[in-house]
């Protein structure tokens, strides 16, 4: 049995970037870790859902299961924004991938980077 990869790529959109996620990492994490400022507000609390994600249908298989707080704010983020489809949402915060690698859509993220960020170049 072949092992499981160290990481996979998500792809932002319509940001149009790729960030790197490892194995156990979340999305936010994953982020915050590339120097992205990830939309937040809890910081990766799973309380503010400004971090939530659409995950493009192909995608949801290669994930994380969602555990009880993150349905809550799923079914309030759906509520408010999405006419009830709970469909390919999730946290960020929350969302590891755990085969494959997966598009995802955050209209709010336009891959700006943290001022205490490294410069990728350097």
């Amino acid at each position: 049995m072949a092992a499981a990869p160290l990481s996979h790529t998500v792809r932002v959109e319509p940001a149009g970037l790729d960030i790197e996620v490892r194995h156990g990492e979340t999305l936010f994490d994953a982020a915050w870790r590339e120097g992205y400022d990830w939309p937040t507000i809890c910081l990766g609390q799973a309380r503010c859902t400004y971090c939530h994600v659409r995950v493009r249908a192909d995608g949801t298989a290669a994930l994380s299961r969602v555990e009880k707080d993150e349905q809550l704010a799923i079914q309030r983020i759906a509520r408010r924004l999405y006419s009830l489809d709970t469909s390919g949402l999730r946290l960020a915060c929350q969302l590891r991938v755990i085969t494959g690698d997966i598009v995802v859509e955050q209209p709010a993220f336009r891959g700006e980077r943290r001022p205490d960020a490294q410069n990728p170049e350097s």
